[in-house]
């Protein structure tokens, strides 16, 4: 054993002038970096079977960026005309769009890390068509269709990859410069009646065409021989002194990936009515209603890059509803809000072995807020969040195996404004 006195040393503290009471330590035993790594070798990766090897590379996935330069035009034109007596307008145009994108990030070499840098660019021609057709007054038919396209995360377009340890947890997060777009054809038909002031009925119809979706790929493999190429050194240097901890073990390595996509289509009915028929303050009340459902159909990928599932879109409930209460008048503003959403996919296949998705339970939350203005200067607020102290319930595969269970419980907030 090393006694501590070889590699620490003692600071004194100077407390005069500063009225300290008597009894106040004013020495401490602290380390000495210098001395320390002298006698244990701390900066010499071989020393002590490598039991010291802890550089910088486990987190050189940190030290990362991503520029883009973004070029396009437009050509936009407005239409207006009747169709057999109804009146008919709307716009078409064309949108074309040049990415020139640029990353940077380290990643390694013979077992060395090198500073890459990976350029790239790529285009896109959006065209879109939107008009509206008035059959009779107030009522609406709204038509759009439109090829889209949304970027990727910019955290997911770096190269190189992050090693980390978490007591059992042992992962590897690599991005992927190479990653195209989102891309889609949408399509969307709505009936829209506003039958009195304030007040709508409308179903609307929608479909999209995904033709590129992100998926992060996930494999839990020895990090010996990963198909990143980081050397077996990265990981001993982020085990450190965890048990159990080492190359041979298995370690969670994440990716994104492009997939082929797949559909989805849906419906959406929305309710919307003040209730200014009622008597009294009940006037000052009215609802809004709304339910939505899709169904979706997304090709996902394995390690091999081969098709192995066929399922609903990641982060996508298939049905939900919003249902809100409220009352408003020249001085109060209160409404309470109930807001369901059925259960969903957040990742397929599973991150675990032998699972074929994970997912996220549904939930039922409801929020309430009151104002009261009491004149143009002073309003008092008043919120409630999670007022029934919904629970998120994530979970693995068909047997819905629990994954993690949050508990964020009530949130209330009171505020006061004062204009001037």
């Amino acid at each position: 054993a090393i006694p501590i006195s070889s590699y620490s040393q003692i600071l004194q503290f100077n407390s005069d002038g500063l009225s300290m009471p008597s009894g106040n330590a004013t020495a401490w035993l602290v380390p000495s970096l210098a001395t320390a790594s002298s006698l244990l070798s701390l900066y010499d990766k071989t020393a002590f079977g490598g039991a010291w090897n802890l550089g910088k590379e486990p987190a050189l996935g940190n030290n990362r960026g991503v520029s883009e330069e973004d070029k396009g035009w437009y050509v936009e034109g407005d239409f207006k005309t009747e169709v057999l007596g109804m009146p008919l307008r709307g716009n078409v145009g064309v949108r074309y769009v040049k990415t020139d994108q640029t990353s940077n990030g380290y990643t390694f070499l013979s077992g060395t890390p090198v500073s890459v840098s990976v350029d790239r660019s790529y285009d896109d021609t959006l065209p879109s068509l939107n008009m509206v057709l008035e059959p009779k007054e107030n009522f609406l038919v709204r038509f759009a269709a439109a090829k889209t396209m949304s970027r990727p995360d910019l955290g997911s377009l770096t190269p190189g990859a992050t090693v980390s340890v978490s007591g059992a947890t042992r992962s590897v997060t690599a991005g992927n410069p190479n990653l195209d777009p989102f891309r889609a054809k949408a399509y969307d038909l709505s009936f829209e009646w506003y039958y009195q002031p304030e007040a709508l009925i409308s179903v609307a119809f929608f479909k999209k065409d995904v033709a590129s979706f992100v998926q992060t790929l996930s494999t839990n493999t020895a990090f010996t021989g990963n198909p990143f190429g980081i050397p077996d050194s990265v990981a001993v240097a982020a085990c450190g002194t965890t048990s159990g901890c080492s190359p041979s073990a298995n370690w969670n390595f994440s990716t994104p990936v492009n997939t082929p996509g797949g559909k989805l289509t849906g419906y959406e009915i929305s309710f919307q009515q003040p209730f200014k028929f009622l008597p009294g303050p009940l006037a000052n009340t009215g609802v809004l209603l709304n339910y939505t459902h899709v169904d979706s159909s997304i090709q996902y990928l394995n390690a091999a890059g081969a098709v192995v599932a066929t399922n609903d879109l990641t982060g996508l409930s298939r049905k939900s509803y919003n249902a809100t209460l409220y009352y408003e008048d020249t001085k109060i503003s209160a409404r309470v809000s109930a807001a369901y959403r059925a259960g969903y996919l957040t990742r397929v296949p599973g991150q675990e072995t032998g699972t074929a998705y994970d997912g996220t339970n549904e939930t039922l939350n409801v929020d309430a807020s009151f104002a009261y203005t009491l004149n143009d200067h002073l309003k008092f607020t008043a919120e409630g969040v999670n007022l029934t102290d919904e629970f998120q319930d994530q979970f693995n595969g068909a047997q819905n195996l629990v994954s993690f269970y949050h508990h964020t419980g009530r949130e209330f907030i009171f505020g006061v404004r004062y204009t001037y």
